[in-house]
């Protein structure tokens, strides 16, 4: 079960990992409310702290961002403590410990320390939603994301990860509602999209799960594979004709791919 879980972490931390963080400034943080300001030299913090603090961070993201994380987890703890009260080096502390499947003891402390300098950032409370997750607490994951789309209900992610956990419990028309909310925020994700007509054609509306089948393919028209769930769901609902020529023209573009593939004969001269 953890290691399940451990691999749908990665997954979910790489649309808002340590990679991904944004660059320490007032302004950039400020879409993740409340704000989290960035170092900046008080009778707290000497100008070197705050520089430090700000240098550690980038440093953390380079790595982050190059996928060393173990390296770049360093960087993410020194900048935290240089500057004790910046919730943003602590919450990509815990993301990076997380990504390397850390134990709980190891990850909570900068975890907490996140939530206790910025309660109302939903981005706190989405990573909360991780962790609880990812070591089996799955009434606290979904209190966690609920909590994270109250302070911003326009989190895909948040909406992903809580409509998985719905279906997990067979919650399957919240699920899919949950699923149809990410899909519209954010066209690349396809787990949601898979989501959404998964749980449409199990409740037998077959228009509803044609419809995001029908984005991924306009979204990526040389993906054989959206074309191929959707020339299935064709079959599953006997839409026989529809499906038959779909896989026509999916096994005739595989056959035109090999064709152009097959390396060239020898000549004889």
């Amino acid at each position: 079960m953890l290691g399940r879980r451990f691999v749908a972490l990665s997954a979910a931390l790489a649309i808002a990992s340590c990679a991904s963080a944004p660059t320490p400034a007032p302004a950039s943080v400020a879409s993740s409310a409340p704000a989290v300001d960035s170092p900046t030299a008080s009778p707290l913090l000497t100008s070197e702290q705050a520089e430090r603090a700000r240098s550690e961070f980038a440093l953390g993201q380079e790595l982050a961002g190059a996928g060393r994380h173990a390296e770049a987890l360093s960087h993410f703890v020194a900048a935290a403590e240089s500057y004790p009260a910046w919730a943003l080096a602590h919450l990509e502390e815990a993301r990076c410990r997380m990504i390397l499947n850390q134990s709980e003891a190891e990850i909570r402390p900068a975890l907490e320390r996140a939530l206790a300098l910025a309660p109302d950032n939903p981005r706190v409370h989405f990573a909360l939603g991780r962790f609880h997750e990812n070591f089996g607490r799955d009434g606290a994951a979904r209190a966690a994301y609920r909590r994270a789309l109250a302070l911003r209900g326009s989190y895909p992610e948040a909406l992903y990860q809580l409509a998985l956990l719905e279906e997990l419990a067979g919650a399957r028309s919240e699920a899919r509602a949950l699923f149809e909310r990410a899909f519209k925020l954010d066209q690349a994700n396809i787990g949601a999209a898979l989501g959404a007509a998964r749980l449409a054609e199990a409740a037998g509306d077959v228009a509803a799960a044609e419809a995001p089948l029908t984005r991924l393919i306009e979204r990526e028209p040389d993906n054989m594979g959206h074309r191929q769930k959707l020339a299935d769901l064709y079959r599953r609902t006997g839409q026989i004709k529809k499906a038959k020529k779909l896989q026509a023209w999916i096994d005739a573009q595989a056959d035109e791919r090999q064709r152009r593939m097959r390396p060239l004969k020898p000549s004889r001269r």
